[in-house]
C-alpha cells in the first residue's frame, strides 16, 4: 500500500445538527469534511467506507479544489481493494497526475504506471500488453523526474528500477541496462534502499545482453538474497551465469539453495494464506504468494 502525504486531521463532530440546520455548510468545505472522513476510513484500513466518501466527493463536488484529493483517494481504495479495479483507478487518476499543484501528484504518477503495468500483466494479447507497459514506463520516468527535483532519492530510485521493468517487458534489453547502469558505479546509490533492486534488474539486462561478466559483477551484489519478491530468481540467475561460464560446482551451490528457498517460500506462503484477514488492504501481497 502507498505512503501517502496527506495533511488532514480526525473528523469528528465539526459542527452540530442544529448549527448545520441554520448555518449550510459551504460546498468546499463539505467536500473538505467528506475527503477528511475518507482519509481516515482508509487510514484505518476501512476501504468500503472510505470508496464510498471519495466517490461521493468526487460525483457531487467534482469541481471545487477537493477533487483531485478525492480522486487520489478513491484510486488508492480501487488498487489496494480486494476486488482490484485497475482501469477506475486510471480514469480517477488522470485529473491528480495531470494536476502541477497536487500535492501527492508523484505519488499519482507512480500509482497510474502501477495500474497501467496490472492491466498489461493481465492482457494476453502481446502488443497491448505492450501498449500498457510503454505507458507505464512513461507514467514511472515522469515520477522519477518529479522525485529527483525533490530530492527524493528513495522514490527515484525505486521509480528507476520500474522504468527498467517495463523497458526489459518490452524487451528494450539496452535500454533497461543503461537504465539500471548508475546503480553499478554512481555512488549516490551506495546506501539507496532500492539498490539491490535496481542491481538484479541490470543483472537481468546483462544476460539477456549476453554479457555474463557485467551480469554477474551486478548480481553477486543481490546477495544474502533474502528478498521475498526477487531474492530467489535473483540467485538462479548467479547460478545461470556460472553455469554458462564453466563453473559448475559453484553453479550447483547456487542452485540447489535456490531449491531449497523455494520449497521454503512455498511453505511459508501456504501457512500465511491461511489468515485472509492478513490482505484485506494489500492484494499485491495475496497474489505474490499465490
Amino acid at each position: 500500500m502507498m505512503r501517502l502525504a496527506w495533511h488532514g486531521v480526525a473528523v469528528g463532530m465539526l459542527l452540530s445538527s442544529s448549527l448545520v440546520a441554520q448555518q449550510p455548510m459551504p460546498v468546499e468545505q463539505q467536500a473538505e469534511v467528506m475527503v477528511t472522513a475518507a482519509r481516515k476510513g482508509y487510514a484505518e484500513g476501512n476501504l468500503p467506507f472510505a470508496r464510498e466518501r471519495f466517490q461521493e466527493v468526487v460525483t457531487k463536488f467534482g469541481n471545487t479544489p477537493q477533487a483531485n484529493a478525492a480522486r487520489f483517494g478513491l484510486a488508492l481504495c480501487l488498487i489496494n481493494s480486494p476486488e482490484q479495479d485497475f482501469a477506475k483507478a486510471i480514469d480517477n487518476l488522470k485529473g491528480p497526475s495531470g494536476d502541477g499543484g497536487f500535492v501527492d501528484r508523484g505519488q499519482a504518477l507512480y500509482l497510474l504506471g502501477v495500474s497501467h503495468r496490472a492491466l498489461g500483466l493481465n492482457t494476453a494479447q502481446p502488443q497491448a500488453a505492450n501498449q500498457r507497459f510503454a505507458q507505464a514506463q512513461q507514467a514511472f520516468n515522469t515520477a522519477r523526474d518529479m522525485y529527483q527535483g525533490q530530492k527524493n532519492d528513495d522514490w527515484a530510485a525505486r521509480c528507476r528500477c520500474d522504468v527498467a521493468e517495463m523497458e526489459l517487458r518490452q524487451n528494450k534489453v539496452k535500454e533497461a541496462r543503461a537504465t539500471c547502469e548508475p546503480f553499478t558505479k554512481d555512488a549516490a546509490f551506495a546506501k539507496n534502499k532500492h539498490r539491490k533492486l535496481g542491481l538484479y534488474y541490470h543483472g537481468l539486462a546483462c544476460i539477456l545482453d549476453k554479457d555474463y561478466t557485467n551480469a554477474g559483477r551486478s548480481l553477486n551484489q543481490v546477495a544474502p538474497f533474502s528478498d521475498p519478491a526477487y531474492g530467489i530468481h535473483a540467485e538462479y540467475l548467479v547460478g545461470r551465469v556460472m553455469h554458462l561460464g564453466g563453473e559448475q560446482a559453484e553453479a550447483v551451490v547456487h542452485y540447489d539453495a535456490v531449491l531449497v528457498n523455494h520449497e521454503r517460500a512455498k511453505k511459508n506462503a501456504t501457512e500465511a494464506l491461511k489468515q485472509p484477514d492478513r490482505f484485506k488492504t494489500n492484494p499485491f501481497e495475496k497474489a505474490r504468494l499465490e
